[in-house]
C-alpha cells in the first residue's frame, strides 16, 4: 500500500475536527481574498460536505510557514562588474544541437523538456554569443543525483533543486527556492538574478527562509527548505530567467537554476480555455488540477490502479495532473507514457538527496525503516508542483494513487468550485 503523506493528513484531519475554520486564500494574480468558514464538520450539508473530503485543496497555495521562518537584515551592493567572455566553446553547442532520433528530439529539447531546473535556453545564449563572468559553467556546477546543485558555506552544504517566480501582489515580487541542508539554521546567503546573459546579475539576499516540515528541526536528516529572494525595486517588473546563490555579492556563480513562473495566470485555469476580460469579477468556471507524489512503484505493478485513478479524476472535471517519477515498474512507465502523450498528465523526474539511495531495491528498503526521513522530502516536491503550476491554475488539490476524492454534492470540481 502506498503510504505517501498519509500521516500530515491525518494531522490535518484531526486539527480541523476540533477548531474553526478561516482559510484565506490571497489569489496571486488577482489579489481577491477567498474565505471560507466552517464551525463544525460534521454537522455541515452541501458545500461544506464536499470541502470535508477536499481539505488538501491548495487554497493556502503558498502560506509564509509563521514561526518556521528566519528573517534578515542586510546591505546590498549597488552593482556588479563582469566581463562578457567565451562561454563554454563551439563543443558545447555541437552536443546540445545533437540529434536523438530514437527520441525524434535533441539534446537541447531533451533537457528543456526533462531536467526540472537547468536553464538550458539561457546557457545556450550564452554559449553561443558569450555570457557574463560571474555565470557558471555547465561543468562548475556541481550536480548531485541527476537534479540537485550544491552549495557549500563553510560546514553547511545546501542541496538546491528548483527556484519559482512569485509575483506576491499585496507584497514584494519575489524568486522561491526549495533545497534541503542538514543544518537547523542554514545561512542567509546571497541571490544573483538573472535577466541577461551578457549583464552583470541584479544582487538581493535571502530575507525569509522557511523550514517545510510538521517535524522539528533536526540535523539527523535533510530538513527541507524554501529561501525567499525578494526582487529590487528597480527591477520589480521584470522576471528573472535564472537564480544563482552565492556566499557573496558578485563573485563568480557555482549554481545556476531556471526560475518557472509567470507573472499572469494562463488559460489552462479557465473553464474551456476561456480566460475572461476581468477574471477578478467574471469567472464562469474554473479548471482544477492535481499534484501527486514522487512515484516509486518498482517492485509493484501499479499500472491498472494508476488508469482507474487518472479517469475517475478526469471524469470529476480534474483537468491537469502533476506526477513526480522516480523508478517505476516497466507497465507503469508505459501507462505514464499513454497519459503524458494525451496531454492529461505532467510528469517531473524526481531523486532523493544524498546521502538517501536512489538504487530502486535499496530505496524501497529505506523508505520502510527511516520512513520519517522520506516525509521530510516529501515536502519538497509538494511545495514544487505547487510553485511550479499555480500560474497555470487557481485550485491544485493534493491526492495519492490510493485516495480517490468523492463529490456527494456536485456533479464535477468545476461545478464545486
Amino acid at each position: 500500500r502506498n503510504t505517501h503523506s498519509c500521516s500530515w493528513v491525518v494531522i490535518l484531519l484531526l486539527f480541523l475536527a476540533v477548531h474553526i475554520i478561516h482559510i484565506v486564500y490571497q489569489d496571486y494574480y488577482t489579489n481577491i481574498p477567498f474565505l471560507i468558514e466552517q464551525d463544525n464538520l460534521s454537522s455541515r450539508t452541501d458545500i461544506q460536505a464536499d470541502f470535508k473530503v477536499t481539505l488538501q485543496f491548495a487554497t493556502t497555495i503558498l502560506p509564509h510557514l509563521k514561526g518556521n521562518e528566519t528573517k534578515t537584515t542586510y546591505k546590498v551592493p549597488e552593482r556588479c562588474e563582469c566581463k562578457v567572455e567565451k562561454f563554454m566553446g563551439q563543443d558545447t553547442i555541437e552536443q546540445l544541437d545533437l540529434s536523438l532520433p530514437w527520441l525524434d528530439t535533441t539534446t537541447k529539447e531533451y533537457l528543456i523538456n526533462h531536467h526540472p531546473n537547468l536553464p538550458v535556453n539561457f546557457l545556450y545564449k550564452a554559449t553561443r554569443e558569450g555570457g557574463c563572468s560571474l555565470l557558471p559553467f555547465l561543468s562548475s556546477i556541481q550536480w548531485v543525483n541527476i537534479y540537485w546543485q550544491k552549495m557549500r558555506l563553510n560546514k553547511t552544504a545546501i542541496l538546491l533543486y528548483s527556484a519559482f517566480y512569485d509575483p506576491n501582489p499585496g507584497g514584494k515580487p519575489c524568486v522561491r527556492l526549495l533545497g534541503v541542508t542538514r543544518s537547523t539554521k542554514p545561512p542567509a546567503v546571497w541571490c544573483h538574478l538573472w535577466f541577461s546573459t551578457q549583464q552583470p546579475p541584479v544582487v538581493t539576499r535571502i530575507t525569509i527562509i522557511d523550514h517545510l516540515d510538521y517535524q522539528g528541526l533536526s540535523s539527523d536528516r535533510q530538513m527541507p527548505f524554501m529561501f525567499t529572494c525578494p526582487l529590487p525595486s528597480q527591477v520589480a517588473h521584470l522576471q528573472p530567467a535564472a537564480v544563482s546563490l552565492v556566499h557573496q555579492p558578485c563573485q563568480p556563480a557555482t549554481t545556476l537554476l531556471q526560475v518557472v513562473g509567470a507573472k499572469e495566470r494562463e488559460n489552462s485555469a479557465y473553464l474551456n480555455g476561456l480566460k475572461p476580460a476581468n477574471p477578478a469579477t467574471a469567472v464562469k468556471g474554473w479548471v482544477p488540477a492535481v499534484c501527486g507524489p514522487a512515484l516509486y512503484y518498482y517492485h509493484e505493478d501499479f499500472s491498472k490502479r494508476m488508469v482507474e485513478w487518472l479517469e475517475i479524476l478526469r471524469a470529476e472535471g480534474i483537468g491537469k495532473v502533476f506526477l513526480y517519477v522516480t523508478d517505476v515498474h516497466p507497465n507503469l512507465e508505459k501507462v505514464l507514457k499513454y497519459y503524458e502523450d494525451d496531454g492529461f498528465l505532467h510528469l517531473t523526474g524526481y531523486s532523493y538527496p544524498p546521502p538517501y539511495i536512489n538504487e530502486p531495491s535499496l530505496r524501497r528498503l529505506w523508505t520502510l525503516v527511516e520512513q520519517y526521513k522520506m516525509f521530510a522530502q516529501e515536502n519538497i516536491y509538494f511545495t514544487d508542483c505547487l510553485l511550479r503550476h499555480m500560474h497555470q491554475y487557481r485550485f491544485i488539490a493534493h491526492y495519492d494513487p490510493d485516495e480517490i476524492p468523492i463529490l456527494p454534492n456536485h456533479h464535477n470540481y468545476t461545478h464545486f468550485l
